[in-house]
């Protein structure tokens, strides 16, 4: 889910791994492993997420959450 207002810190990432060997850790930007694939709390940015199944076998993807334009109000 993206950011719903331009500066917030509220987009979410959710994702599922499938094949491998699970269980499986997922990891953001290099970050401290978990065994969920939700993210929260997340600003506009590119974020690195890899995850890695029981065998230690690894993939990576590289997604986008993305903000709306800043509101600006004009005379």
């Amino acid at each position: 889910m993206d950011v719903d207002c331009f500066g917030n810190t509220n987009g979410e990432l959710e994702v599922t791994a499938t094949d491998g060997t699970a269980p499986y850790l997922y990891s953001l930007d290099g970050g401290a492993q978990q065994a969920s694939g939700l993210f929260t709390g997340l600003a506009a940015g590119t974020y690195l997420l890899e995850v890695e199944d029981n065998n230690g076998c690894t993939d990576n993807i590289n997604i986008t959450i993305t903000e709306p334009n800043e509101l600006i109000i004009s005379e």
